[in-house]
């Protein structure tokens, strides 16, 4: 799928779902969405990573049958990662000039700094060949919360902050 250079075409792949700040342990629906005028079948992949290129946190699939999407495992400079990526039986989409499947991301039990989910998701026109096919990539970073309340930033030092208590929120 390299006939065209990453993110050239006129779609996207998104993920959606995430805070700005996860909690640990905290569960959170991950829908990822690769889009593309035109295209015949879509995929994706996707992967929860640390600072350090490490698995953070889990990943659990939905039930369903056929299955949608899966679990593999892969190696990157020594170190084993676990992606999420579609099944034959979820190329196909439901509407047309997209495709979406969604999961559910575990935070790791406790804070491990900034977490980075990466995808990268395929829009091909299903002649069977890697041609004609676009390559879309993004991220989203994750911030771990902090145990101050007015650490809004995460360098583990007090903010200048107010509290609005008509609204429970610290700015």
């Amino acid at each position: 799928h390299n006939q065209f250079p990453v993110n050239s075409g006129t779609g996207s792949v998104t993920i959606s779902g995430l805070p700005a700040r996860y909690t640990p342990g905290q569960q959170v629906s991950v829908t990822i969405r690769t889009s593309q005028v035109g295209a015949t079948v879509y995929g994706f992949q996707a992967v929860a990573l640390d600072a350090s290129g490490h698995d953070a946190g889990t990943i659990t699939l939905p039930a369903g049958n056929p299955q949608r999407s899966q679990t593999v495992t892969g190696l990157v400079n020594g170190i084993v990662r676990t992606y999420v990526e579609h099944t034959i039986d979820g190329i196909v989409p439901s509407q047309f000039d997209f495709n979406e499947w969604t999961f559910t991301w575990t935070a790791p039990s406790q804070n491990v700094g900034p977490i980075t989910i990466y995808a990268a998701g395929n829009a091909a026109n299903s002649d069977g060949n890697t041609t004609g096919d676009l390559i879309y990539t993004s991220s989203v970073t994750m911030q771990g919360r902090s145990r101050s309340p007015v650490d809004f930033d995460g360098d583990g030092k007090t903010d200048i902050s107010i509290f609005r208590p008509s609204a429970g929120e610290w700015w």
